[in-house]
């Protein structure tokens, strides 16, 4: 094990770096990802949004798949005890999954549950719908993009459902609710209270580590080729969707450049 400094990727002797963490804002990330795959490294970890437009998102796709690269996104709530029970507990059964978020940036951290609900369904997601809260907010990473409340609509081929709100003017941390047939979940972020009409999660405290504090084991997970995060491929179809989606409800063109971040 030895240390390699360097101020710019074009220092970085190629090979030497197995794994990376992407945590810089989405303007830019395709030519940073090219330079990182450039440089040899093979695992990667990076922050969402992960591309603004579905052009980018398709350039990435087939450049790591012909660098043969693992990208994966950070969107960990697949990571959380009480999801991965869920997912187990309702497989096979085309779930409804209803998420309220307070007004916490649909645009940026809307991808969370757009992940989570094709994780907990199983099934690619082929329909979302979004419609935007106007006046647009302005964005507190960059000037030159928005942010905004909203809602979202999702399907998946096995007919799962996903309603998610992000409310205007409130505060609240995350409640999910996910159901199928005759059993029905309800986590609470704001105190990690977990009810549930399954003995084994009813009563159980949810508890979701900061960022910090996770990064170590995901990145033991990627390199270990057995992360529960999606990868690029994995995650491409409802990517491009939540984009062209977001897109309209901005008035633009699905394949425009979105400004989130």
């Amino acid at each position: 094990r030895h240390t390699i400094r360097f101020i710019d990727l074009e220092d970085v002797p190629k090979g030497e770096i197995d794994v990376a963490v992407l945590a810089t804002s989405a303007s830019g990330r395709l030519q940073l990802l090219q330079q990182i795959v450039d440089a040899g490294v093979t695992s990667i970890l990076t922050e969402k949004i992960l591309f603004q437009s579905v052009e980018e998102y398709r350039v990435a796709c087939a450049l790591v798949e012909t660098a043969k690269v693992d990208v994966r996104a950070h969107v960990p709530y697949r990571y959380v005890d009480q999801i991965k029970a869920l997912k187990r507990l309702h497989e096979g059964e085309p779930i409804h999954l209803n998420v309220r978020v307070g007004d916490r940036g649909l645009g940026c951290n809307g991808v969370h549950f757009i992940d989570l609900f094709q994780y907990l369904a199983g099934s690619e997601i082929i329909s979302l719908n979004t419609t935007i809260d106007f006046p647009l907010q302005k964005n507190r990473r960059d000037a030159s993009l928005v942010e905004f409340s909203g809602a979202v609509s999702a399907k998946t081929r096995s007919n799962a459902i996903l309603n998610l709100e992000f409310q205007k003017g409130d505060d609240d941390l995350s409640e999910i609710t996910v159901q199928s047939g005759s059993h029905k979940t309800v986590i609470r972020f704001d105190d990690g209270s977990v009810e549930s009409t399954f003995d084994e999660l009813a009563g159980s405290k949810m508890e979701m580590p900061m960022a910090s504090a996770m990064s170590h084991f995901l990145l033991q997970d990627i390199l270990a080729r057995q992360s529960l995060l999606p990868s690029l491929a994995e995650g491409k179809s409802y990517n491009i969707l939540m984009l062209e989606s977001y897109n309209r409800a901005l008035g633009r063109m699905p394949d425009d450049h979105c400004p989130i971040t």
